[in-house]
């Protein structure tokens, strides 16, 4: 059955074969990014990326980081930033008095915050929508980490364990003074696709940690049901609008979620990570009937 394994994983699988060993399973967040810069840094095929990022990952957090980083770079083909990047469209809804949201100022400036950054200790770049109104068109700008007037505020306090992720930094971006003018400006026509493409991401990057967990389980009953959630992957990433992409995104995640159902079931309370917590991912993009 080699050659149902993805040629990516299969390179994995031979010439970077310690990877597959749990012993040096990345145990943090910057452990993981550091294994997937020397790894991927570079890498721009966003299937590649949701494959072998979730074939290195050694948790659920580091899983939903390896989709993630494969849906921004599908959506947003012509970014620039190498590394890790956060997509910030969520603001401040949570109080009386909400941190103001980023505009564009008259004289061309960006200003205000984005609430949830995704790894915000360890991205090297962000994407920040500023969304339509009466004055403009919906606009996607593309910042590096160090651009003078951002300043990313990680996680107060460390996470409990209750917290959905924890592993994974979660911060917020504040914008003051950031002139458009020197920035790159991605395109946004597919912008709408995105909950699609994390959804497939993601999934595909699961996929292969499970395909990695059969391995490390000596599973063949595993191996055959994470091969079969990952068979419909490759074409997903091929779809060119969004009824093909909710189509894929639904079948993909009732194979994948099924997989994940029998990966529980031979780990049991042995599963890594916060599993207990965590496992919110595994149907966090089931399609709702």
């Amino acid at each position: 059955m080699t050659d149902e394994i993805p040629q990516i994983l299969q390179r994995m699988m031979t010439e970077a074969a310690p990877i597959g060993q749990a012993s040096i399973s990345p145990a943090n967040e910057a452990e993981y990014r550091l294994q997937w810069r020397a790894l991927l840094l570079g890498e721009r095929t966003p299937h590649s990326l949701a494959l072998a990022g979730g074939y290195l990952a050694s948790q659920l957090p580091w899983v939903f980081m390896a989709g993630y980083q494969a849906a921004i770079r599908w959506v947003f083909p012509d970014v620039k930033v190498d590394g890790w990047l956060a997509f910030a469209a969520s603001e401040d809804r949570s109080s009386d008095a909400p941190l103001a949201g980023v505009s564009i100022s008259e004289t061309g400036e960006l200003n205000g915050f984005k609430t949830w950054v995704a790894g915000v200790n360890s991205i090297d770049g962000l994407l920040i929508l500023v969304k339509g109104n009466d004055a403009g068109p919906t606009r996607v700008f593309e910042l590096h980490s160090s651009v003078p007037g951002l300043t990313l505020h990680g996680p107060e306090g460390v996470p409990g364990k209750e917290k959905f992720l924890a592993a994974m930094s979660q911060g917020k971006v504040e914008l003051a003074g950031v002139p458009v003018s020197q920035l790159d400006e991605p395109s946004v026509q597919r912008l709408r696709w995105f909950r699609y493409a994390e959804a497939i991401s993601v999934y595909t990057a699961l996929g292969a940690f499970l395909l990695r967990a059969s391995q490390l389980l000596e599973s063949e009953q595993l191996r055959d049901a994470a091969l079969g959630a990952l068979r419909h992957t490759e074409p997903a990433f091929a779809a060119e609008d969004e009824q093909a992409l909710a189509a894929a995104a639904g079948r993909i995640a009732e194979d994948t979620i099924a997989c994940a159902h029998r990966y529980e079931a031979i780990v049991g309370d042995d599963a890594p990570g916060n599993w207990a917590v965590d496992r919110r991912l595994i149907e966090m993009y089931a399609p709702r009937n």
